[in-house]
């Protein structure tokens, strides 16, 4: 299985603690995108608790989630259990999906790459495009070294991190910070549609930061792999 920093997450999500209810604002536009698009089966990865996975449902989607950590997923499964429309959620492995080629029209991949050692990341994102079918759409977050927590925890190699008791009951799970540069490389086979660095201001526990975040919308070439077409509009 994918190595993801199991433990700080299963603890905290067996004790109800980080459970987010709002889906992430790229879920939102994700759904907008792919309704103009008449994209259908969508599979979301790294679903967590499921917030983007029911919302997608909701919305009229055939939504997999798959999730690599059984104590999250069953959080997932406990919340869902009363949704009229309900995702169908996994225990599976992030980076070898065990799923066909061309199964989905659509992948939702959020705050998921960034936990995945960096040595796996290009195959990992290779493997979400095999899942792809023809010009399907795929949905990336990511978060930048302009971050607040970028700051908050020990600097292991360049722009990774494992975060330290300022980062709560996260302490110890180690994070990867993207720079523009590297999400070009990362996805220089495929179409970028829209790659915008994003800036959004929060309170936690009565403390105001700033989270940077990159939004990355790419779509699958149906024929052959094209050189890398960033748009920023």
């Amino acid at each position: 299985m994918a190595e993801v920093s199991q433990r700080p997450w299963e603890a905290a999500y067996s004790k109800g603690v980080g459970i987010v209810e709002r889906p992430a604002f790229l879920t939102y536009l994700a759904a907008e995108m792919m309704k103009r698009e008449t994209l259908k089966s969508v599979l979301d990865i790294g679903c967590a608790a499921g917030r983007n996975s029911v919302f997608l449902a909701r919305e009229g989607f055939d939504v997999v989630g798959i999730e690599p950590q059984s104590t999250i997923l069953e959080v997932a499964r406990s919340k869902v259990s009363d949704e009229g429309a309900k995702p169908r959620l996994l225990l599976g492995d992030l980076v070898d999906l065990p799923f066909k080629e061309s199964s989905f029209d659509a992948v939702l991949c959020l705050y998921v790459l960034m936990f995945l050692p960096v040595v796996k990341l290009a195959t990992c994102v290779r493997n979400i495009f095999q899942v792809l079918r023809g010009s399907g759409m795929a949905f990336f977050a990511f978060y930048s070294p302009e971050d607040a927590s970028f700051e908050m925890g020990e600097c292991l190699h360049e722009n990774t991190i494992r975060w330290d008791r300022r980062m709560g009951p996260w302490a110890g799970i180690e994070a990867h910070y993207f720079t523009h540069e590297e999400i070009l490389h990362l996805f220089n086979t495929v179409e970028i549609l829209s790659l915008h660095l994003v800036t959004q201001r929060e309170t936690h526990d009565g403390v105001p930061h700033v989270h940077r975040f990159w939004q990355v919308i790419c779509r699958k070439d149906s024929t052959t792999c094209t050189p890398v077409k960033e748009r920023t509009g």
